[in-house]
């Protein structure tokens, strides 16, 4: 019980209050709802710019560190180990890499075509062919679609053109062929990690797990340059917009808390108390608060696909909605100092 008002009996009058069509409330209702969803469109747009950041990235060589031998002519690797690390975790995919002397001549191709012999771990496409095709070689195929070419080297060969590869697993202009199992050593060792993942703190975790004899074996990324797109996510102007529209409501709704004093001071006129008072409107606020969160996060569900972390903006839409409550409740508390009588002086 607070004054003449049960709990109960505010949180009805709040509903009816916020949902009258013909109330001063609506166009509040109408902004919490374009705010609720506006947070998750806007971070559509920020998702999409991540994403291609990070695949630019990506083909540039920012998840691939290369494991090699100072002197390019000796094989100290055992590629048995190097495929292995594809199970470590934070690893897509790792293999060898060695060029094969001589070049290739095919029909469909051209001729001096180089050969880099990779390990079946490197590259899934080789379930389903013979030899892969560098994409730079023949621009116009279809991915992964196999058909038959005519190689000097190797005769008549099922083929299929692998997608662009990063820098780092330089395949782009060459015939990729499966080590033969007699290779048990390599010269090279590629490792292409997750987007999560820093190459830098890999790198002595991947060089240790290698089983190497001879020669030296190094280390390093494939991209010099500093990864940026993750510092452009996190300073995205986009993160401030749940802030942005919990104050906005929270601004809107004590304006219009401040045009509806007549109708406060009928409440205070017919017994209501100060408090009472007060908590109805913050009770208001909460269903239209309540409205925008179910709004946004309604939204975030739907546009799941389109979003870098759907459940993060589901989280920014529910805190906005929260802070707009609380910032409401602290503006609105000069209700509490204004008598009935100045009240009614605003009709």
């Amino acid at each position: 019980m607070r004054g003449a008002w049960r709990w109960s009996a505010l949180s009805r009058e709040a509903v009816l209050n916020t949902l009258n069509a013909h109330g001063k409330l609506w166009p509040l209702l109408a902004c919490a709802v374009l705010g609720g969803t506006l947070i998750p469109v806007s971070e559509v747009r920020a998702s999409d710019i991540l994403r291609s950041d990070l695949h630019a990235e990506q083909m540039a060589g920012s998840g691939v560190v290369i494991l090699s031998s100072q002197d390019p002519s000796s094989k100290p690797i055992l590629a048995a180990s190097c495929d292995a690390l594809e199970n470590d975790p934070g690893v897509l995919r790792a293999g060898t890499l060695d060029a094969v002397p001589g070049s290739d001549d095919v029909v469909q191709l051209g001729p001096y075509i180089p050969v880099v012999s990779a390990s079946r771990s490197l590259f899934w496409e080789f379930g389903s062919a013979t030899v892969l095709v560098g994409r730079q070689l023949d621009t116009h195929a279809s991915d992964h679609l196999v058909r038959v070419l005519a190689s000097r080297r190797f005769g008549s060969l099922d083929s299929t053109t692998v997608s662009l590869q990063p820098v780092g697993i330089d395949v782009n202009s060459a015939l990729i062929v499966p080590r033969p199992p007699e290779d048990r050593w390599s010269s090279t060792c590629v490792v292409e990690l997750s987007s999560r993942v820093q190459p830098a703190q890999m790198q002595p975790v991947l060089t240790a797990q290698l089983t190497t004899r001879g020669g030296m074996v190094t280390s390093r990324p494939a991209f010099n340059q500093k990864a940026k797109a993750r510092d452009r996510w996190n300073g995205r102007p986009e993160r401030y917009l749940p802030f942005l529209v919990a104050a906005g409501l929270a601004i809107l709704a004590a304006a219009l808390q401040f045009m509806r004093a007549s109708e406060m001071a009928t409440y205070r006129l017919a017994g209501s108390t100060r408090s009472d008072v007060w908590i109805l409107g913050v009770f208001e606020m909460v269903v239209v608060s309540g409205t925008a969160a179910a709004t946004g996060i309604v939204s975030s569900l739907l546009l799941e696909d389109l979003l870098a972390d759907a459940g993060a903006t589901a989280l920014a839409v529910l805190w906005s909605a929260i802070s707009a409550v609380w910032l409401f409740g602290f503006m609105s508390t000069g209700q509490l100092l204004r008598s009935e009588a100045n009240l009614a002086k605003d009709r």
